[in-house]
């Protein structure tokens, strides 16, 4: 009975470490996609800073 329990009390912290794991992953995932998403914005706005400095250089 005690080692069934042991077992189970295994299982049952592997389970958690993978789904920690995989939460870690979720979370890293979607703070690089932000990350990629705030460096289009940047580039975007640098972009149509330049387009617009080129036109009043003109």
């Amino acid at each position: 009975m005690e080692r069934a329990a042991a077992e189970r009390a295994a299982v049952e912290r592997a389970a958690a470490e993978r789904a920690a794991v995989e939460r870690a992953a979720v979370e890293r995932a979607a703070v690089e996609r932000a990350a990629a998403e705030r460096a289009a914005v940047e580039w975007a706005t640098a972009e149509r800073a330049a387009v617009e400095w080129a036109a009043v250089e003109r």
